[in-house]
Order: structure tokens, then sequence, then C-alpha cells
């Protein structure tokens, strides 16, 4: 009983570190997401453990797609939003708040780690410029994104942005390679 016990627990600990809120102001189209489901907290342990997920009984989980930024040399799978693959110690992580680009009003958050790990996919994201593209492809859908704004800000691990006329928006972000207090935002809409 008190394993059961504790199991719950650290299943309700787990549920409530990973929550993300989405807030929207329907007067001026500000809409704020809390990404706080970061998790900086990571090792080379937990990095083979992903490795190995659903990897018993031949069940291997696909991903759903691909991150493709050709000019800093991102090619890289992406997994559904519920996945223990789809998170920020294993991979480039989509955040719960996101809308696939075949819905309306499609808003995709990308996150991933900067920095010199193996994990650090998003290391050379600084490098992107205005009007560079992007490609993200979704269950064999190629979507074709343009950079449109990039952004540090306080990280605070909530992200700004305004959706015009239905607009499908991609944002990728990671923490900052040049100060520790900020995260870089990229801004990208759809071609």
């Amino acid at each position: 009983m008190k394993k059961l016990t504790i199991i719950f627990i650290t299943i309700t600990i787990i549920i409530i570190l990973l929550n993300t809120t989405l807030t929207i102001d329907s007067q001026n189209k500000i809409i704020s997401i809390d990404i706080n489901n970061i998790n900086n907290n990571y090792n080379k342990k937990e990095i083979k453990k992903a490795n190995n997920i659903n990897t018993n009984n031949n069940n291997i989980e696909l991903p759903i797609g691909k991150l493709i930024i050709k000019k800093i040399n991102i090619n890289n799978n992406l997994y559904d939003i519920n996945s223990k693959l789809n998170d920020i110690k294993y991979n480039i992580m989509i955040n719960k708040s996101s809308i696939l680009p075949d819905k309306d009003n499609s808003i995709m958050i990308l996150q991933a780690h900067s920095g010199n790990s193996n994990i650090s996919y998003f290391n050379r994201l600084n490098e992107l410029e205005k009007n560079d593209e992007i490609n993200l492809i979704i269950n064999n859908i190629d979507y074709k994104y343009i950079v449109y704004k990039i952004y540090e800000a306080k990280k605070d691990y909530t992200i700004e942005y305004n959706q015009i006329n239905n607009e499908k928006l991609l944002i990728l972000t990671t923490c900052s390679t040049n100060d520790k207090t900020k995260q870089l935002i990229i801004y990208t809409k759809q071609k």
C-alpha cells in the first residue's frame, strides 16, 4: 500500500511539473503560454533510458514528424505530444499547448536545450535570421515557415505573441547562449 501511495504521489508531482498554461486575451489577441515544463535536470542514465522507451515487446514508437532547418543542420524527429519521447531531456519537444499545423489557428511551440551536451539540439538557433526557412513535417505533410522575428526575453518561461488573421505560427525557444537569464524566441509563420 505504501508503494502505491509513493507511486501516486510521484506521478502527481510529475504531472504538476509538466503542467503548461495557455492564456488568451481575446480583446487584443495577445496570447501568453507558460512553458514551465522545460526540465533542465537530465543525466546520461535518463538519456539512455529514453533510447529504450517502448522497445520491449518490439513496440517501437515512431515519430510523427521532423523539424528541418538546413541553415543550422537540424534534422530531428518529433514525437506525439503525449509520448514519453516528447521530452526536452531526450529530443526537441512539442510544447503541450501546441496546436498542430493541420488545424485552424495552428501554433506549434518547439523547445530544446542549447549548450554543449548531446541533447543541445537548439545550440545554433541564435544563427537564424529574418527570412530564413524552416520545414516542419507532421504526418507526412511538409509545412514551410519563414522567420519573421527573433527576440530574447527574460527567462520566465512564457511566450507572448500576436496571431493575426488565423496565420499559422511555429515558435522555437531555448535558453540564450549569451545571457543565462534570458530565453531566445524565434517566431516564424507559415509561407
